[in-house]
């Protein structure tokens, strides 16, 4: 995976959406492939697009450390740098539902190693409710994703609109789903065992977050890129499975 070295922005003033931002070779490749799968798979198969929100891409662009801390040394700065973060990801994930997606993974990494639930609720929150309410709901379903420990803030999560939230396999799953009221979870099936597992372990472990209440299935994070495709394949033919037995 590609590493930020550098940290260009200190202030939130200096951050310019560049008007070519969405003919830049880096978007322009993924936008092509969202038409290109709609073109050749039209409605067989659901796309989902992704994009990172505003939370995550201030990690990036201004640093982990130096943000984190503007939580607590000067709150407003912090909020400002949302505001003008957001801008990015919102046009992506429309562009994205225009070439094609079904679907958007929303990616901001407030996880409990990296805030406290009190956090997320007082600065994330209310721009994920205003993403969600006014830019994104018209254009298809939004999931919203995090890394790490989430039991403590899925129910903000809920409360922010997100049609499901996408879980990692460090969370107990039924106490996630308890916590998510009527959100959809989808996510929680290991990339470790899609890695380094056989494919009876895959199906089991399908199995078991399908009968802990699970409707969706999915690999926890993007998944490792030599991951088998036995393994892969292992996942759809243990839904099968599954469905055909209840």
């Amino acid at each position: 995976m590609p590493v930020i070295r550098k940290r260009p922005i200190s202030d939130p003033e200096q951050f310019v959406m560049p008007d070519d931002f969405l003919d830049r070779p880096e978007t322009k490749v993924i936008l092509d492939a969202i038409r290109l799968l709609k073109k050749r798979y039209g409605n067989t198969v659901a796309i989902t697009g992704k994009v990172f929100g505003p939370w995550t891409t201030a990690y990036n662009l201004c640093g982990t450390e130096e943000f984190l801390m503007g939580t607590l040394l000067d709150p407003d700065k912090t909020k400002r740098y949302l505001d003008v973060f957001t801008v990015v990801g919102v046009k992506f994930a429309e562009a994205q539902f225009e070439a094609g997606a079904d679907m958007m993974l929303w990616c901001d990494h407030a996880s409990g190693d990296m805030c406290s639930p009190t956090t997320y609720r007082e600065f994330l929150l209310p721009v994920h409710q205003r993403i969600h309410r006014t830019l994104l709901k018209k254009s298809g379903p939004v999931v919203l994703h995090a890394c790490g420990r989430t039991l403590d803030r899925v129910k903000y999560f809920a409360e922010a609109g997100f049609d499901a939230f996408h879980f990692d396999s460090l969370n107990d799953t039924r106490q996630a789903l308890k916590e998510a009221g009527s959100m959809l979870l989808t996510g929680g099936l290991s990339n470790e065992t899609l890695l380094k597992g056989t494919p009876t372990d895959v199906e089991k472990e399908v199995t078991d977050l399908l009968d802990a209440g699970i409707r969706l299935i999915s690999p926890e994070c993007a998944i490792p890129m030599k991951t088998p495709n036995v393994n892969l394949t292992a996942i759809r033919r243990a839904v099968g499975n599954h469905h055909s037995a209840h």
